[in-house]
């Protein structure tokens, strides 16, 4: 009895890939991958008429064409789009390593200082404003000390005239008194 072969899929790079075989281990080993990719998911059973078609043609080969393309599957680089050779180019004295070496990136430009301009004016009106009020504050407390001396010197005016004033007043009264007045 003849072994009944499957046709399982899977990308593998940048290749759609299929093989027939009889069974996912024997897919894994054509693919020559030791990931379960039927587990993951990433591998599987086809059943796109081409594909199985060019598969079960070539049992047990892997074929493949570009992901994306909807030509043949085809065997080996044969799968491979053909793209025209392009010129190497040619090697310059300044070309020592095989590697290019990108140049560090410049260093970020070093920031601008602020302008204290407008700092230093406003703390120097700061400062003339507190000079003008402690200022203004002294001389009012000179005007205060003078006027307190001459309230003190009014109050005691004051007080001595009173007392004249009433001493006279007591003379007055007792004189009227003395002369009949009730």
């Amino acid at each position: 009895m003849a072994t009944r072969l499957k046709v399982y899929r899977t990308q593998i790079g940048f290749f759609d890939t299929i093989v027939a075989a009889p069974s996912q281990k024997a897919a894994r080993a054509a693919w020559d991958v030791r990931e379960d990719l039927f587990a993951s998911g990433a591998a599987g059973v086809t059943e796109d008429p081409e594909a199985v078609k060019a598969a079960l043609a070539h049992p047990g080969v892997v074929l493949r064409r570009a992901v994306g393309t909807d030509g043949p599957f085809t065997a080996g680089d044969a799968a491979l789009p053909k793209v025209p050779s392009l010129p190497r180019p040619k090697p310059t004295t300044r070309d020592k390593s095989p590697e290019l070496v990108s140049p560090p990136p410049p260093p970020p430009p070093p920031k601008p200082k602020p302008d204290r301009s407008a700092l230093d004016a406003a703390e120097r009106a700061r400062e003339a404003v507190e000079r003008e009020a402690d200022e203004a504050l002294a001389a009012l407390a000179v005007e205060r000390r003078a006027l307190d001396r001459r309230e003190a010197a009014l109050r005691t005016e004051l007080e001595a005239r009173r007392d004249r004033a009433e001493r006279e007043l007591a003379q007055a009264r007792a004189a009227w008194r003395k002369g009949g007045g009730d």
